[in-house]
């Protein structure tokens, strides 16, 4: 298991989507205020010898003056269409799409519990996972919308922090380290738009490729069982 660095908002969106966000601290307005960031495998984030890379655990916080203060009025939004290198190829997965609206800030992933949340990621009978978006992907287009309270209208910055399980690079599929990866069941079927591919990027091969996922009540799933292959996509 290992952890992204700690990502800063401010650096991950464009400066004009930053710069809109900061004249929206200053207004005295009531509506909230969304970002829509766009994480994808060649920003770097994790090493390009971790494959199939999934969610464990997501810890988000404000910045304030210096000090990390744990965020109350967001929602943090996640497709369920994510992109999944592996093997050369980039792969999509497509799960039940899920938000947070609460969160443990980076400062508190320690090496203690990196420890226990591999410990439970591993457990075949673990109590229910430290995320809601544990066997998910991170290279998606996420939606962080953040209301009008007191933090959100004075932060300096929001921090992000992943930590995730992987496949190393040229394991074999059927490994330990493959078959390590527990998605949830979801219990319906879901149909994926072609305007949710279209907003990820997804050309017509894609929705032609992937357009139903029907969930399993398995709880070891093999890891790419609903991957689809994006041929020549970056």
């Amino acid at each position: 298991m290992q952890t992204t660095a700690v990502l800063q908002l401010s650096k991950v969106v464009s400066p004009a989507v930053w710069q809109a966000f900061q004249e929206w601290q200053k207004s005295g307005g009531h509506e909230s205020f969304s970002f829509w960031i766009l994480l994808r495998p060649s920003t770097g984030i994790i090493s390009t010898k971790h494959e199939n890379a999934r969610i464990v655990d997501l810890r988000l916080a404000a910045r304030r003056n210096g000090a990390e203060e744990t965020l109350h009025s967001f929602d943090l939004y996640h497709p369920g269409v994510s992109y999944i290198p592996y093997r050369g190829t980039i792969h999509v997965d497509v799960l039940k799409p899920d938000h947070i609206s609460s969160a443990l800030r980076p400062s508190t992933l320690g090496d203690t519990t990196i420890r226990n949340l591999k410990e439970a990621w591993i457990a075949k009978d673990a109590p229910p996972p430290a995320s809601r978006f544990a066997g998910y992907g991170m290279f998606t287009e996420w939606r962080l919308t953040l209301e009008p309270d007191q933090l959100n209208k004075s932060l300096n910055e929001v921090v992000l922090q992943i930590a995730y399980r992987y496949t190393p690079a040229q394991a074999d599929a059927t490994s330990e380290a493959g078959e390590s990866f527990i998605l949830r069941p979801v219990g319906t079927d879901l149909t994926i738009e072609g305007s949710t591919l279209n907003a990820l990027g997804g050309q017509k091969q894609l929705q032609d490729k992937l357009l139903r996922w029907r969930s399993s009540r398995e709880t070891n799933i093999p890891p790419l069982s609903f991957a689809a292959e994006i041929e020549g996509h970056q």
